[in-house]
Formats: structure tokens, C-alpha cells, sequence
């Protein structure tokens, strides 16, 4: 299957966008860090990375290591 047709596409908005500030003001992290996390926060979903390492000090997000599907 075509992973990009099964995926779901979020818009950046406000809420994501302030929450995204919120992040990077707790701990320092990328802009695009934040705003990924922010976007799993905001919409309540998992996030699917390679890089559990720059999101594990984030409890409320459940992580999936992408690694750990092959």
C-alpha cells in the first residue's frame, strides 16, 4: 500500500502553532520537532518516527518507533 494515500494530512492552525511555542519554550527542541509534536498533541494521535529520541521526554504522546514495524 502507498503510505502516503493512507495518511492523514493536518493543517497547521493556531491551536498547533501555539501549542508548538509551548513546547520550544519548556524544553529546547527544532521548530519542526515542536510542530510535529504539537500536531500528535492537538489531534490526540500517535506519532510514527525514526526519532523517539527527540520526542521521549514528551509523556502525553504515545510514540511508535518506525523502526520497530520492519
Amino acid at each position: 500500500m502507498d503510505f502516503f494515500k493512507l495518511s492523514h494530512f493536518i493543517p497547521i492552525d493556531d491551536p498547533i502553532i501555539k501549542m508548538a511555542i509551548d513546547l520550544k519554550q519548556q524544553k529546547s527542541m527544532s521548530l519542526s520537532d515542536a510542530i510535529i509534536a504539537a500536531c500528535a498533541l492537538c489531534e490526540n494521535l500517535p506519532l510514527l518516527t525514526a526519532n523517539t529520541q527527540d520526542f521521549k521526554h514528551l509523556s502525553k504522546i504515545e510514540l511508535i518507533d518506525v523502526k520497530s514495524l520492519a
